[in-house]
């Protein structure tokens, strides 16, 4: 019975992929090679554990042993389907033909991988690492607990809003879905010497052609640290990021210019060729933040809504929408400009387009957030 296969990631690509590893629906990793390509692409396949697959990768074992010697006495073929899947089924338990063997001595090239390739390719997440470079002892391999909580709370904070503007940007059909906080969240899994370095996985696996949400998550960041200094840039970037990840990013470059800490990041997932780096130090942090301080009007996020009107109180300001998408309920206040207009709103039976700026709070008792939203304007869209 033949399975699909996702979470593939490319190890060895010519004109067709030669090398991969892939998940089966129900976790089971395989290691496959290309045995046939003339009429159809054919990959011989064995189940490998996490342990085998980082020897792999590290160097430590090469191709021949993983497919003369299984860790099972299994073998199996895996095809494509319809030219876009791949689905995997049981073959032999003895090595099909002699033939199919690779070379001895193939080894994957350890020059040419990063200890967080292999890391990504093994966990199939994208991989992050974020280090704190002790400005003034830079030899010392430490760091208060405050200051990696505070860090570490802005740097997520960070990625989380870069991953939903840019999603709302491309505005996939499966929008909501990707917009869940599972897919920008980050999860600490180890720390090594660097000054201070911090390991971080994503909290979901990658797709099933190798994407990372972090691929997402780090695109208008990676292109703002690029090009700090190029002002024109920067204002064509953070025009599409205006709103909340402006005001973030403003607080994570005042968090690296207040504790005199230069911070460095690096991440990869097996949608890219080589890990990206780059580093936030004190000179870049100023120009940035100069360059928002300058600009306000960066920071101000709106929020555009479509529903009906349940409440217009034009006494205290305060409005509520059944908001037409998601078929909850939202609140919120008027200012000086809109509160008249609210005696004009035809409550319950009619549609409404709405534009209001969004501000976010953090509930200090619990850590979480709070929206609220003021009226900036309206218009009526149709009858219900």
């Amino acid at each position: 019975m033949a399975t699909e296969l996702k979470n593939i990631t490319v190890l060895v690509q010519y004109d067709v992929p030669e090398l991969f590893v892939a998940q089966d629906n129900i976790g089971r990793q395989f290691i496959s090679l290309l045995v046939q390509d003339d009429t159809i692409l054919k990959y011989l396949a064995v189940p490998i554990s996490i342990n085998r697959l980082e020897k792999f990768l590290s160097g430590d074992v090469d191709l021949r042993a993983i497919y003369e010697y299984p860790e099972t006495d299994e073998y199996y073929h895996v095809s494509s389907v319809n030219d876009e899947h791949l689905s995997v089924a049981f073959w032999s338990t003895e090595i099909p033909d002699t033939a199919f063997l690779p070379d001895e001595g193939f080894n994957f090239e350890l020059d040419l991988i990063d200890e967080i390739q292999t890391e990504s390719y093994v966990k199939q997440k994208g991989i992050v690492e974020l280090t704190l470079k002790n400005h003034e002892e830079p030899d010392e391999f430490v760091v208060n607990a405050s200051r990696l909580v505070s860090h570490l709370g802005v740097f997520q904070k960070l990625l989380e809003r870069s991953y939903k503007k840019t999603i709302s940007l491309i505005n996939p059909s499966n929008k909501k879905e990707l917009l869940s906080q599972d897919y920008s969240t980050l999860q600490v899994y180890g720390f090594a010497k660097g000054s201070f370095k911090v390991k971080l996985q994503t909290k979901k696996s990658i797709d099933v052609v190798g994407n990372s949400s972090i691929d997402q998550a780090f695109k208008a960041l990676d292109n703002i640290i690029q090009n700090y200094d190029d002002q024109e840039l920067l204002q064509s970037v953070l025009l599409d990021y205006k709103g909340h990840f402006v005001s973030t990013l403003r607080e994570f470059v005042e968090t690296i210019i207040n504790e005199n800490e230069p911070i460095e990041y690096k991440w990869f997932s097996p949608s890219l060729e080589r890990p990206v780096v780059k580093t936030i130090n004190i000179e870049v942090a100023n120009e940035i933040h100069n360059f928002l301080k300058a600009r306000n009007e960066l920071e101000t996020e709106e929020a555009i809504f479509e529903g009906v009107f349940v409440k217009a109180d034009v006494q205290n300001g305060s409005w509520k929408l059944l908001n037409q998408d998601t078929h909850e309920f939202i609140s919120g206040k008027s200012d000086q400009r809109t509160v008249d207009s609210l005696s004009g709103i035809t409550l319950d039976t009619v549609l409404y387009k709405i534009v209001c700026q969004e501000e976010i709070f953090e509930v200090l008792s619990s850590g979480d957030e709070k929206h609220e939203y003021y009226l900036i304007n309206f218009e009526k869209l149709a009858e219900t």
